[in-house]
């Protein structure tokens, strides 16, 4: 399916990824280094764009949450109309965001800022974890289930919360590491 265009004016300077020093610089450099580390360098912005995406990913489920609940969509006028937005998924179709991903913004920033009042746990929790975990993370298994994920791969983890579904006494009966951290996953 085609993404449809916004009507949304936009910067004269779309299509145009702003140039971060580092990186030019790096991209400059990149053929005179070593492999070891050039691989060290790489993947240090792998990471850091990560955590850059995860830490943008709350903010933005944190805009919609706010703007949703407080009506505030509302004070936008639909170009189509000229008059206010009547629904807050008319306000999400404008601004270009998919209903879905605009609703798992949302609901991971309801579970984990709001509900569990954990205001700032993308530095721990990625993104795509933290959406797998909100139909099972409660009060009493985040701090279990946050250390048992960050080793995980997204894949993993969707295997954990469905077993979790299945089986709500998962986490409490498997055994535990020298650690302190669940074992047999």
């Amino acid at each position: 399916m085609a993404k449809k265009q916004s009507n949304r004016k936009v910067s004269s300077v779309q299509g145009k990824a702003p140039e971060f020093e580092a990186l030019k610089l790096f991209k400059e450099a990149a053929g005179a280094l070593p492999d070891e580390i050039l691989v060290d360098q790489i993947d240090d912005i792998f990471l850091r764009t990560i955590q850059m995406y995860d830490r943008l990913n709350l903010v933005l489920g944190e805009v919609l949450y706010w703007t949703s609940e407080n009506g505030y969509f509302k004070r936008w006028k639909s170009p189509n109309t000229g008059k206010p937005f009547a629904t807050f998924e008319e306000w999400v179709e404008y601004q270009s965001i998919e209903k879905s991903k605009a609703d798992d913004l949302m609901e991971a920033y309801r579970t984990f800022v709001v509900d569990l009042e954990w205001p700032d746990f993308s530095p721990l929790l990625e993104w795509e974890k933290a959406k797998e975990l909100i139909p099972v993370i409660t009060d009493s298994n985040e701090a279990a289930l946050t250390w048992m994920v960050i080793s995980m791969s997204v894949s993993e983890v969707k295997e954990l919360v469905r077993q979790m579904q299945e089986n709500p006494n998962f986490l409490t009966e498997l055994d535990e590491g020298a650690d302190g951290t669940p074992t047999g996953l």
